[in-house]
C-alpha cells in the first residue's frame, strides 16, 4: 500500500503492530515456538530501504524530445554510429567530431528542447528531505552538465554526479557501476539504480543493485515509493 499521492501506510503499520503484539503475547504466555518466531518475525520488522538512489538522466529525470529514441534506434542498426556514440560518451570524441558522423539532415537538438520532468524533480527534493543520498549516473559527453543546469537539474541536486566521459566508461559496462560504488563508498545492495534502458538495468542487477526499469514518470515514482517507504513518510 502506498502513501501520500499513491495511498497510505496506515494498514501496513497496523499489521506490523498486531504481529508484534502477537509475538509479545506468545513469549509472555510461553506459547512461543521457533516456528512461530520464524514466520512472524519478518512480518513484524519494517523492510530495509536503500541508502543511495542512483538516477539515470535522459528518460528518467528529463526528456530530450524525439532525439534520444532516434539515436538509440540508429546506434542499434548502424555500427559506425554506435562506435561514434561510444567514443563520444567515453570522452574520446568531442561533440563537434561526433556531429560529423550524423546524417546530413540530422543535428543535435538545441539545449532549449531539454525538459526536466517536474514530478521527478519534486521527488528528488522529497527523497533528500527524508535523508536519502542521491546520485546521478549518466552516459553523456563533455559539457552536457551546463545543459542539465539550464533544464533545472544542476549537479548540486545530487550528492554525486558520475558522467561517463569523465570515467572513460559507459553503461552497461559493469566497470562503471563498480567505479560508482567506490565513489559512493557503498555496497550494491545499499543502492537503488533507476534507468530507462533495460541493458543498463540488467547490468546493475547482476552486480547486486536494487533496480527499477523506468517507463513513465508516474510508474517510476510508484516503484521508487515501494522501495523507499518507511513509517516516517513516502513520496
Amino acid at each position: 500500500m502506498l502513501s501520500g499521492k499513491y495511498g497510505g501506510l496506515a494498514g501496513e503499520t497496523a499489521i506490523r503492530k498486531c504481529v508484534r503484539l502477537l509475538l509479545t503475547s506468545y513469549r509472555n504466555q510461553r506459547w512461543g515456538v521457533p516456528f512461530l518466531e520464524t514466520v512472524l518475525r519478518p512480518l513484524a520488522t519494517p523492510p530495509t530501504v536503500p541508502k543511495w538512489i542512483i538516477f539515470d538522466f535522459h528518460g528518467v529525470l528529463a526528456d530530450f524530445g524525439p532525439f534520444g529514441p532516434w539515436m538509440i534506434q540508429q546506434a542499434a542498426s548502424r555500427a559506425d554510429l554506435a562506435a561514434a556514440l561510444h567514443q563520444l560518451e567515453t570522452g574520446e570524441l568531442r561533440i563537434t567530431d561526433f556531429l560529423r558522423c550524423l546524417p546530413a539532415d540530422i543535428s543535435l537538438p538545441r539545449a532549449s528542447s531539454l525538459r526536466a520532468r517536474p514530478e521527478m524533480v519534486a521527488a528528488l527534493g522529497s527523497l533528500r528531505a527524508r535523508g536519502f543520498r542521491l546520485a546521478l549516473l549518466t552516459n553523456t559527453f563533455r559539457g552536457f552538465a551546463a545543459f542539465r543546469a539550464r533544464a533545472g537539474l544542476p549537479d548540486d541536486m545530487f550528492d554525486l554526479a558520475v558522467e561517463s566521459w569523465r570515467m572513460r566508461l559507459r553503461k552497461p559496462d559493469p566497470a562503471i557501476f563498480t567505479r560508482t560504488l567506490e565513489e559512493l563508498g557503498a555496497r550494491p545492495g545499499e543502492c537503488l539504480f533507476i534507468d530507462d534502458q533495460l541493458a543498463n538495468v540488467l547490468a546493475a542487477a547482476r552486480l547486486g543493485f536494487r533496480v527499477i526499469h523506468a517507463t513513465t514518470a508516474q510508474a517510476t515514482l510508484m516503484l521508487i515509493d515501494s522501495h523507499c517507504r518507511t513509517d516516517e513518510g513516502s513520496l
